[in-house]
């Protein structure tokens, strides 16, 4: 060390001129008794053992966007972590290093590491959060847990009420759902308890949660798969008769009636009603067929591609919607299928791929894979959903785990263009089922 020691230093204290001392953090000195002062040696100089990377001064703490997960944001903050899990947590030891030295220099934590020879010993010993945010951290753990038990025991209550009616809603609220999940659950099982119905799923969630109209149109999937009956959704009002958006070469069948919409400007919505079908056509050999979550993106490639049938049809497919795509789909040589780069486009894909891949070329594209600005960050609940996905078939598998990775939703309507844009210039695109 090229600096003299303090005597009989009180607390921490900063070193300069280190070997190993990294870019844009400073090593401090750390105690080695629990009273704060330092073990010397025979020369009566201070002992150092181990040192804390951190900023000379003190920033405002605050999360730097975009560096880490929500799950990943959680975990560090919370806890101080020997330094071998933080690198299994984070992937590899590069990305390990990188995240907590940005974090240490946002002012939201510490990197431990022992001294020796003059020098800063790598790889680190542990990642110490800032007291305070470990702290906050802590209470809204707390927080979560309280609101958890109180959702439970009214989900409980709920099942006791609806379980001679309604039997398979009421077997869903004793499931283990994930916080979010076990919410709309209940509100639905709230209304269902208290006969309130709804004019479609947007107004079932505007009612529960105005501040985001999207927040769960997924919701009849949902419920389905926790065994809600078919005719609890539709006194719900939650099962309305859906929309369906086609466009281009596509005909369509209503008794003794056809539209062709070729050489219109699409998508044009049809209500598939309850109690009749209507079926949809397109002709031999049919090169390829779009299925499009997002709304504008569909009508852009209307216009682009007016020789190629579009179908756009966002949220949870209910059967009928499926039936008709498959009827569309049954006289093309591949389907393209472009949703949202989120956990509901994921489900929305997968209801496709199930339906579609045994019947034609069944491509699942992911408008993440082009460059983009990142859109919200995936909770710890979503994350736990992706995660579920490792056991699916090859495309659906690969598409969640792209997904998990990247850590955040994309959905820009431009990058479903590209994406589609870039596919159709590959006729020979190899087929995904797994």
């Amino acid at each position: 060390m090229n600096q003299p020691m303090p005597s009989s230093p009180q607390g921490e204290f900063q070193l300069h001129a280190l070997t190993g001392e990294p870019s844009g953090l400073s090593v401090f000195a750390q105690p080695s008794r629990t009273d704060g002062t330092f073990a010397t040696d025979s020369r009566g100089r201070p002992t150092v053992r181990k040192v804390h990377l951190k900023p000379a001064t003190p920033p405002p703490r605050q999360r730097p966007n975009g560096l880490v997960t929500d799950r990943e944001w959680t975990w560090l903050a919370s806890a101080k972590r020997r330094w071998d899990t933080v690198v299994k947590q984070l992937g590899d030891a590069t990305r390990a290093w990188e995240v907590c030295a940005a974090l240490a220099a946002a002012g939201c934590g510490v990197l431990q590491c022992a001294f020796a020879r003059g020098a800063v010993q790598h790889p680190p010993q542990w990642w110490i959060p800032d007291p305070a945010l470990a702290a906050r951290q802590r209470s809204t753990a707390a927080g979560r847990r309280d609101r958890r038990n109180t959702l439970e025991t009214e989900a409980a209550a709920l099942s006791e009420q609806l379980t001679d009616t309604w039997p398979g809603a009421a077997a869903s609220l004793g499931r283990p759902l994930g916080g979010a999940q076990l919410l709309w659950v209940v509100r639905a099982a709230r209304d269902l308890a208290g006969e309130v119905s709804h004019d479609g799923i947007r107004a079932f969630v505007q009612a529960h949660h105005p501040a985001d109209d999207k927040a769960r149109e997924d919701l009849p999937l949902l419920l389905r798969d926790n065994g809600w009956e078919e005719e609890a959704l539709r006194k719900l009002g939650v099962d309305r008769s859906p929309y369906i958006g086609v466009g281009g070469p596509i005909k369509a069948n209503f008794g003794t009636r056809e539209l062709d919409w070729t050489g219109w400007p699409g998508p044009h919505d049809i209500r598939l009603p309850h109690d009749a079908e209507i079926e949809l056509r397109c002709d031999q050999g049919t090169e390829q067929m779009a299925v499009i979550e997002n709304r504008q993106a569909a009508e852009t490639i209307c216009d682009l591609y007016p020789e190629m049938p579009v179908i756009w049809c966002r949220g949870h497919h209910s059967d009928r919607v499926l039936a008709a795509i498959a009827q569309a789909a049954a006289n093309c040589q591949r389907v393209l299928i472009c949703t949202d780069a989120d956990l509901g486009g994921l489900r929305i894909a997968e209801r496709l791929f199930e339906r579609l891949h045994s019947i034609t070329t069944t491509v699942i594209l992911d408008v993440g894979e082009r460059e983009h600005e990142p859109g919200r960050a995936f909770s710890v609940q979503v994350l736990e959903q992706l995660a579920r996905y490792r056991t699916s078939p090859a495309p659906i598998r690969d598409f969640a785990a792209a997904l998990e990775h990247r850590g955040h939703a994309v959905t820009q309507e431009a990058l479903v263009k590209r994406t589609l844009q870039a596919a159709m210039r590959r006729p020979h695109l190899s087929d995904t089922p797994a």
